[in-house]
């Protein structure tokens, strides 16, 4: 190899190769759009990597302490005379504003998108830089499904780009909720004393949504209740999080995302929180894309109820069976891709949707459904059905009752057979990846949760909760290995069921059992460690896992 050729593979700071060559364990020179090393391996999309790089940052960074100087003049307007301030990054931001040739008005005021109060928030939503705002929106919305961002990501940047002053332009609502994440995925300290106002304008635009007769606000009002409420468990702000959890499921049933596709708005439906008679009526979807957006937004509400609940050790604001207006018809979700394939009519359920794959689960494993969103939905079911039947098995020494739990421990365990591997998927998106990864261990996690009522009377129980526990760690080991900083926080329910079974010290367990799974649970804090160093936005969530294999 020649002097050049040896200068390409100069060794690269951690974390700056591509996805794909970090999977592979080979050398990557950093290349971009794509490195040399894919590039020879014949690979034809653009190479994946997970740094911003500075530049993003610092531009970020500069336009925030403009926002937080222009804060402070609205806050003291009397104070001495006025400063004028210089970005040193307005060259670069006007000339991409050009480039990119996306007319946006955002900066602008505009009546239908200020609050008569004139907060804070809301001023900074308007007199945010353009481009800035296409930064955090674009970092948002590509890895957005990891926190339930279940929009078209094509269509929403269609409106994205839309004046604010279109009806079809994103709510503001959503659009503070994307900047929230999108800060909190910067993890920066000087994002931190402007994020709350994003926070807090998120949450008054949602309040102007109660009343609103547009599908588009509801469906939008709806989308971020779901990311507020992730963004608040994900920081260990539990009552705040059930708070838009609780908010995100009385908006979708009110509006039927629920029920079957082609009735959204036929008959009135009764939400589990929605006082009788309140109704959020929509009309039934345009076309296959917004089919689509419906079913993967009932299924992120579903979602975050379902693993933040039992994350959280409360109750699920949704209860399957006993009220037939609040029985789940809407199908599984579906990529857009795999949703255009298909007509309205293929894809509208023909009962209880979650009974039918309960009872036939050989039509949604490896058939019909093999969309990694629908997979991680069908996983977040069996959490939440195994951890309920597993509190209440404690208890329940009958025979109906030994059946169900030995029917259900059978199905998690076909279930998780059927998933895919964690090898050999090197090739996939880093999103899918990662959900699969967290789908995998949620299924675990539903069996451990199932079998752990269970540990001192079933020796198969005890078993099963080890080799689960082990698999979520074999899984975070991989997700280690990648050095990805995306992340679904939600798997840290896992995480947490695998280190109480590594810490607990049961009566009659063999000791070479408790040897496995003390040395397990020194690889779970190493860990954890380095998960932090990859990941520090899932800070909070590591420290309390830590607490759990520290027995606090």
């Amino acid at each position: 190899m020649s002097s050049q050729e040896d200068s390409i593979y100069r060794p690269l700071h951690r974390g700056k190769a591509c996805l794909y060559c970090r999977r592979r364990k080979t050398k990557c020179d950093g290349a971009k759009p794509t490195c040399r090393s894919c590039r020879m391996a014949g690979r034809l999309q653009e190479c994946e990597y997970t740094d911003q790089g500075p530049a993003l940052t610092q531009v970020l960074e500069d336009e925030v302490d403009r926002l937080k100087a222009r804060i402070y003049d609205l806050e003291h307007p009397t104070d001495n005379l006025p400063v004028t301030l210089h970005n040193p990054h307005a060259a670069y931001l006007e000339a991409q504003t050009r480039r990119t040739s996306r007319p946006d008005i955002r900066n602008q005021p505009n009546e239908r998108h200020s609050s008569s109060s004139g907060s804070v928030g809301s001023l900074l939503l308007r007199q945010m830089h353009p481009e800035v705002s296409r930064m955090l929106v674009t970092l948002f919305v590509e890895r957005g499904e990891l926190t339930g961002f279940a929009l078209d990501k094509s269509r929403f940047y269609e409106q994205f780009n839309l004046p604010a002053s279109n009806p079809n332009s994103p709510h503001p609502a959503l659009l503070s909720s994307i900047y929230v994440w999108a800060f909190r995925l910067l993890n920066s300290n000087a994002f931190s004393g402007i994020l709350p106002l994003y926070v807090n304008e998120a949450k008054r635009a949602l309040a102007s949504t109660i009343n609103h007769r547009s599908s588009h606000a509801r469906i939008q009002a709806i989308q971020s209740q779901v990311l507020l409420a992730a963004f608040f468990y994900s920081n260990g702000r539990v009552v705040e999080g059930h708070y838009h959890a609780t908010g995100a499921v009385t908006m979708s049933f009110s509006a039927g995302l629920h029920r079957e596709l082609a009735s959204s708005a036929g008959s009135p439906s009764s939400s589990p929180n929605l006082a009788p008679g309140t109704m959020l009526s929509i009309p039934p979807p345009r076309d296959a894309i917004e089919a689509a957006e419906r079913t993967r937004l009932f299924w992120a509400v579903y979602t975050l109820d379902a693993c933040w609940s039992v994350a959280a050790g409360s109750s699920s604001n949704i209860r399957e069976g006993g009220n037939p207006n609040t029985t789940i018809k809407t199908p599984w979700p579906l990529s857009n891709e795999e949703f255009r394939s298909r007509s309205l009519s293929q894809s509208v359920a023909s009962g209880n949707i979650i009974q039918e794959f309960l009872s036939n689960p050989s039509a949604m494993q490896g058939g019909r459904y093999t969309s990694s969103i629908t997979l991680r939905a069908q996983a977040s079911v069996l959490l939440k059905l195994a951890t309920r039947l597993g509190e209440s098995s404690n208890s329940d020494d009958t025979q109906r009752g030994m059946n169900e739990f030995r029917d259900m421990a059978r199905f998690v365990s076909s279930f998780i057979d059927n998933l895919p591997s964690i090898n050999g998927q090197s090739e996939l998106e880093s999103v899918i990846l990662m959900t699969n990864l967290v789908t995998r261990s949620l299924a675990h996690t539903a069996e451990i949760h199932l079998h752990v009522g269970r540990l001192g009377s079933i020796p198969g129980s005890l078993t099963a909760c080890v080799n689960s526990a082990l698999a979520i760690l074999d899984i975070m080991e991989h997700i280690v290995a990648e050095e990805s900083d995306l992340m679904d926080p939600a798997i840290v329910v896992s995480w947490t069921a695998a280190a109480r079974i590594f810490v607990w010290n049961g009566h009659g367990a063999p000791s070479s059992l408790k040897k496995t799974c003390n040395t397990a649970a020194s690889r779970l804090r190493s860990s954890l460690t380095a998960i932090i160093q990859i990941c520090p936005m899932m800070e909070t969530q590591v420290r309390s896992v830590l607490d759990v294999l520290s027995g606090n």
